[in-house]
């Protein structure tokens, strides 16, 4: 089930008894939601064509050692990233953006399933970040471009 967190609330909200059904119906639910998806909700469609565009803004770089496709973004991080992950065929993904409020760089790492890269301890060697193995959150008070290693600005 691909889902985005914006997506399934949206989807949620669409059917009055969703947990109910999800718990008992998780096979039905994939295949509806993912109908859903690409025959439903323009709401939906939005989305994937927001986070499809987000997605073309990325960087390719380097984080400690892996290759890292990086992009700015407030909204849809996850599926952002998940986009990136999938599409550049890269070890670690990672969407970003500056809280003047807090005065720190918000950094969202993720990586693949099964891929053996625990972002988890990536967040901690960058600045006690955390969160599981393929999902972590860091703030970073630094120079991005010495965290991303950015040898070039081409976008990709």
């Amino acid at each position: 089930l691909s889902s985005s967190s914006a997506a399934s609330d949206v989807y949620k909200r669409q059917f009055k008894y969703f947990d109910k059904f999800h718990n008992s119906n998780k096979k039905k639910v994939a295949a509806l939601y993912n109908f859903y998806v690409d025959y439903g909700s323009e709401e939906l469609k939005d989305i994937r064509a927001d986070v499809a565009n987000i997605a073309k803004r990325a960087i390719k770089c380097k984080i400690r050692a892996y290759t890292a496709y990086v992009v700015d973004t407030k909204i849809y991080r996850s599926d952002v990233c998940n986009k990136l992950l999938v599409d550049h065929k890269c070890e670690v993904a990672a969407a970003y953006n500056y809280d003047l409020l807090s005065d720190l760089w918000l950094i969202s790492l993720r990586s693949l399933k099964g891929s053996g890269i625990d972002v988890s301890e990536l967040a901690k060697d960058i600045n006690d970040g955390g969160g599981h193995e393929n999902a972590s959150c860091v703030k970073y008070t630094g120079n991005l471009r010495d965290l991303f290693e950015i040898n070039f600005l081409k976008k990709v």
